[in-house]
């Protein structure tokens, strides 16, 4: 699946299903606002450095966004860590427009091993926000 966003967009199944736990891995300035603020879905954020077995253990995301490239990583490097997690949800790789992406797509699939990957491409955003989202704590 390859997507285009809007950066206050409504909050749809594209993030996930209503009760699912998404973990959001460094890309919280490229989920749309109505994502990170609908009360269905269970955010948990956290840096890439974190992301090992125990932690995926803990957490059991259904879903997982990644930035296609983040700071020292990429959405091959995440997979790698979900797969040694026995991780089995859904990956969603952000990224600003492309000029392929589903050249794009194709290839991470093609890389990916067995983790079902989608491509949400998401507008360039403003530098900063000027109010930090609404967080929930979830047990983890």
């Amino acid at each position: 699946m390859l997507r285009v966003v809007t950066p206050d967009g409504p909050a749809d199944e594209r993030f996930g299903r209503s009760g699912d736990r998404v973990l959001v891995i460094e890309a919280i300035r490229l989920i749309p606002q109505a994502v990170m603020t609908d009360p269905h879905l269970n955010i948990v954020l956290t840096p890439f450095r974190a992301v090992d077995p125990g932690f995926i253990s803990r957490t059991a995301p259904q879903v997982v966004v990644a930035p296609l490239f983040g700071h020292g990583f990429d959405i091959l490097d995440v997979c790698a860590r979900l797969l040694r997690s026995n991780f089995r949800g859904r990956v969603i790789a952000l990224s600003h427009p492309l000029p392929d992406p589903e050249g794009v797509l194709h290839e991470i699939r093609g890389d990916a091993g067995a983790i079902e990957i989608d491509l949400i491409e998401v507008p360039k955003l403003p530098a900063a926000r000027t109010a930090p989202p609404r967080l929930r704590r979830v047990p983890g």
